[in-house]
């Protein structure tokens, strides 16, 4: 079944490819595909975040994957569809076995002054692992149906100043035949905007913003527009920095015994990044407040700092450590439903990656969890992984 799940999908990118070939075919092409297997042996010691009695969780997880690409000088298509089986050994009544799929895939197209570009994801996971990791905030123990499209159209008005507009679209939903308590969703968010390279290594953009975020099953809706101004800089080769912020007016309905409650909001956004580069090290800050739409049925504006750090010991080997906190607050509305209050999340965590031969790789990571809402819950994890990449299959015409 795994086979021909995978067969189809590569079926279908290679007829896509094909479809924008005869466009291309004055320039040269190249295809490439590495297919890649993974298996995971986890162990958990709170797996759903929880301050009730509770047993350890052992788990197994399978990966396969398949890398695939084509590529010409005006168009470039990526596909990199991943299947997981994952079986959870636990005396507690929880769901053993889950079937978890991602299918991401980005195109762009190429002319002397335009950039047409497409992103779409189409995911089967799990919400406690996804949605608790992009914002800190879901710890329910059920399937998730992600869908994403994002359509971009670039345009160069001169060498150093370039127009841009994207739209996407984003629904969610989660399997409530289980249980779960969490509500579907979906988002709307266009932009435009305009980018100016000042120098090779200074550029400066400002966009206009607007997203719709709507709750069909508890009526909550948020719209939000607003503006940003933000830069680039490279101070080395070895050195960057970027940044940008704004102001989002956030206006929020929620319906409460039968009234139409409304708010307005005038919030502050921003985003920082450093990013540094030694011979054999890197490290990756990042801080940023956005506002993030969730599972729960309302609105949050996030802080978040994000922290990465990778080490090359000698060729084969290599250790890095990642960290991540967020600080969740409603918006407008949002804090009139359902009692749910601000939370924190923390998540650190050291891994080491051993390169055993060219296609043969072992990793051994640890996870330190804590979340702090209404109670606070720890979790701590240690997962092994075992990863096997067959050679890349390219061709070039």
């Amino acid at each position: 079944m795994c086979r021909s799940f995978y067969f189809r999908l590569v079926l279908v990118f290679c007829v896509c490819a094909c479809s924008f070939s005869g466009t291309s075919t004055t320039f040269g092409a190249q295809w490439s595909v590495e297919p890649r297997l993974r298996s995971e042996g986890q162990f958990k010691d709170n797996l759903l975040l929880t301050t009730l009695s509770h047993h350890s969780v052992w788990a197994m997880k399978i990966s396969p994957s398949v890398g695939m690409s084509y590529a010409t000088e005006i168009l470039n298509l990526k596909g990199s569809p991943k299947f997981e089986y994952v079986r959870y050994f636990s005396r507690d009544p929880i769901e053993k076995t889950f079937n978890n799929y991602y299918f991401p895939f980005s195109g762009s197209h190429r002319t002397e002054v335009d950039r047409l570009g497409l992103d779409v994801a189409i995911n089967r996971d799990n919400a406690l692992i996804s949605e608790l990791d992009e914002t800190g905030l879901v710890t329910n123990f059920t399937p998730r149906n992600f869908r994403n499209v994002r359509g971009g159209w670039d345009r160069s008005v001169t060498e150093r100043t370039t127009l841009k507009s994207s739209y996407q679209f984003t629904d969610v939903s989660y399997d409530r035949a289980r249980g779960s308590n969490l509500f579907a969703y979906q988002a709307h968010t266009g932009t435009v905007g305009a980018a100016y390279q000042w120098t090779e290594e200074t550029s400066f953009h400002s966009t206009a913003w607007y997203t719709n975020y709507h709750v069909p099953q508890n009526g909550f809706r948020s719209q939000a527009p607003g503006l940003e101004l933000g830069f680039s800089q490279r101070m080395s080769e070895t050195f960057s920095i970027s940044g940008s912020g704004g102001l989002r007016y956030v206006w929020t309905t929620f319906p409460v015994n039968g009234q139409s409650r409304k708010n307005t909001d005038l919030t502050w956004l921003f985003n920082v990044s450093l990013d540094r580069e030694w011979e054999r090290s890197h490290i990756t800050v990042r801080y940023s407040r956005t506002l993030n739409p969730s599972g729960l049925g309302i609105l949050f504006v996030t802080d978040r700092v994000d922290l990465g750090v990778n080490h090359q010991l000698t060729h084969a080997l290599s250790i890095s450590l990642r960290g991540t906190f967020s600080d969740n607050d409603t918006v407008g509305s949002s804090s009139d439903s359902r009692g749910i209050v601000n939370s924190r999340y923390w998540q650190v965590g050291p891994t080491i990656s051993w390169r055993v031969t060219e296609y043969w790789s072992f990793d051994l990571s640890y996870d330190y969890v804590r979340l702090e809402g209404k109670t606070t819950a720890e979790s701590n994890a240690v997962i092994m992984g075992l990863t096997y990449t067959w050679p890349k299959w390219a061709v070039s015409r």
